[in-house]
């Protein structure tokens, strides 16, 4: 190795109010890997659907272009593991960094 650290990665499984490590390491081979800022969400009785996106800027003014990469559909119960699941992992995040995460204003039509 030459001296450099790598970063952590842990990847949680969850279901049935259960949490527990399946794996660490570099990401797995032959599974995409997609990097989101924009997520719109939708729910039946019967499940939740979140939409994910790329939003980046153009270039021109304030126009902005998402990229559709992917939809994630879910049962509601697998959707209340994974928010429990993602408030811990945030927690933990805060609690290293030393600071709540900053949720930034998102602009308003025609503002």
């Amino acid at each position: 190795m030459d001296g450099q650290t790598k970063p952590e990665r842990q990847t949680t499984a969850f279901g049935a109010g259960e949490n527990y490590a399946i794996a660490q390491g570099p990401p797995v081979p032959d599974v995409p890997t997609y990097y989101t800022n924009k997520a719109n969400t939708n729910a039946t009785i019967f499940e939740v659907q979140i939409a994910f996106f790329l939003d980046r800027f153009t270039g021109l003014a304030d126009r902005k272009e998402a990229k559709h990469l992917f939809n994630l559909v879910m049962s509601p119960q697998h959707a209340k593991a994974l928010h429990e699941t993602l408030g811990q992992v945030l927690a933990q995040y805060e609690a290293k960094m030393g600071s709540p995460i900053r949720i930034l204003p998102t602009p308003t039509a025609g503002a």
